[in-house]
């Protein structure tokens, strides 16, 4: 086997060691192939030159990536550094260069390279990394502005990788005005794209918090100059009850037992919105959702002691619109856990007819065929009887 075919099976086999995460054999692998092409370069004059020193560069570059692997990072720069003088137009080379002075905060040369990645090919599919990486440097150096914008750069590029939304919503919270709407969305994106990186949720509730108390605190200003439009006090109380529902996902990932559940706050918005507008549908329905979580309990838990107000304030909002599928549905589970199981089935049939999506599963889990046919025979009962 003539020493060309041996460098190229040891760069084949090199290659298989990263991807197999078998760094320290790698960097060995690496090694001898630089061995072997120095070695083709001395025995074959400038004839090979050219293409011998291109793999060099290309075997420097490997080695690099591996020892960057087990951050061994000033040895990693070293080998780039040998790499890029015998090929200066490598922009993977300056980009993984790049990341590893980031890691060693010389964040001005990691800026350099990634730049210098960027100008060289700035369609390559992995020029994103180059906009993250630099972003990265840009914060470390306490550029934020700089950094969000490369960040956003990276997400335009390839908007399914998480760490660009995450990044991009902490350096949002590093700015003297923050917005919290924006910060918010980044963390929900990034925990879609990444759902097992429980940080990501933490930071996507805490921050849901943040943005919607400064929604809140507006509301709470426009209410002050105009207290006479039902609409303010709507948006305030669904506002109020999104920011409890934040608050008990913090509480419950925490393992507290205790949990936040100011519905009466609530509760004052939607009445004071009824009151000046007693036509609007969906405040009824909003606040007999709210009386059903004041009083805190499981379907089928138990009966509700104030059923018959929230009955009222269902019933009110389907005579005012007779369309809503969620009316129908919440109104049928709050009659089956107070054992009115006919008109619960009722309610959950309108529900289902209308395209309430889980009406027709509610009504296999909770009215068993038993049930059902005494229901069915009321009915036809009752049709004989008229």
């Amino acid at each position: 086997m003539d020493l060309f075919t041996k460098a190229e099976e040891c760069s084949s086999l090199g290659m298989d060691y990263i991807n197999r995460k078998n760094y320290k054999e790698a960097i060995s692998i690496f090694s001898a192939e630089i061995k072997l092409l120095e070695l083709i370069l001395k025995e074959g004059g400038n004839d090979m030159a050219f293409l011998v020193n291109k793999m060099i560069s290309g075997a420097y570059s490997n080695r690099a990536l591996a020892k960057s692997h087990i951050k061994k990072y000033e040895e990693a720069v070293n080998d780039y550094n040998k790499s890029l003088k015998l090929n200066t137009e490598d922009a993977i080379a300056y980009l993984n260069r790049g990341m590893c002075l980031g890691c060693l905060k010389k964040y001005d040369a990691a800026i350099e390279d990634a730049t210098k990645a960027i100008l060289i090919n700035p369609e390559n599919h992995e020029i994103c990394i180059a906009y993250y990486n630099r972003g990265v440097s840009k914060y470390g150096k306490g550029d934020i502005n700089g950094a969000i914008d490369d960040y956003s750069e990276a997400i335009k590029l390839n908007p399914n990788e998480s760490a660009y939304y995450g990044n991009r919503a902490s350096a949002s919270l590093k700015l003297e005005i923050k917005y919290y709407e924006r910060i918010h969305a980044d963390y929900k994106k990034a925990f879609e794209l990444n759902s097992e990186n429980i940080i990501y949720q933490t930071l996507m509730e805490s921050t849901g918090i943040q943005w919607l108390s400064q929604k809140i605190e507006h509301l709470n200003k426009l209410i002050k100059k105009n207290n006479k439009d039902a609409n303010l006090y709507f948006e305030r109380g669904k506002l109020k009850t999104s920011k409890i529902e934040h608050l008990n996902k913090l509480i419950k990932k925490s393992n507290k037992d205790d949990y936040e559940d100011n519905y009466e706050d609530v509760l004052e918005d939607y009445n004071k919105s009824i009151e000046l507008n007693p036509r609007n549908a969906l405040v009824y329905h909003a606040r007999g959702q709210t009386k059903e979580a004041i009083e805190s309990r499981e379907v089928l838990g138990g009966a509700f002691s104030n059923y018959e107000s929230i009955l009222n304030d269902y019933n009110k909002a389907i005579e005012l619109n007779p369309d809503n599928e969620q009316v129908y549905f919440d109104r049928g589970i709050i009659n089956i856990v107070n054992n009115k199981k006919k008109e619960g089935f009722y309610d959950l049939r309108k529900a289902c007819k209308l395209g309430h999506p889980d009406a027709q599963k509610t009504i296999k889990k909770y009215l068993p065929k038993n049930i059902l046919k005494r229901i069915y025979n009321r009915i036809i009962w009752s049709f004989q009887k008229s």
